[in-house]
């Protein structure tokens, strides 16, 4: 019985202790863009965290990131396009979890002067 409530006492200590090997989330960020003269990818800024790109409609992982509240920021976009809600998103991250956060952006199409040559 001794031993049982030592075990018991030093799991009850690790748990509490805040240990930086406790479990980590990620999170799955997905872009959807629509087709007409859109971006060929963006610059995905996790608060904190080392920058990196995404594809225009594609998905990244974030991973090992500490439980708690994060901010995600969508950067490079073209004057054509723009994302439906902003650009940040605010998400928790629970430990040992994974989540998912959706950035949807939508080009116009870009129009120019032409001018004809004359001969």
């Amino acid at each position: 019985m001794k031993q049982y409530c030592a075990l018991l006492a030093l799991c009850a200590a690790l748990a509490c202790s805040g240990d930086p090997a406790s479990p980590r989330g990620s999170i799955v960020v997905q872009t959807r863009t629509s087709r007409i003269d859109q971006d060929a990818g963006y610059s995905l800024h996790p608060e904190g965290f080392q920058s990196r790109f995404i594809p225009a409609s594609g998905s990244v992982v974030v991973r090992d990131l500490p439980p708690g509240t994060h901010v995600f920021r969508l950067d490079g976009l073209t004057d054509n396009c723009s994302v439906a809600g902003g650009n940040r998103r605010i998400v928790y991250v629970g430990a040992g979890n994974a989540t998912e956060i959706r950035f949807d952006v939508t080009c116009v199409a870009v129009t120019g002067v032409r001018r004809q040559m004359e001969k």
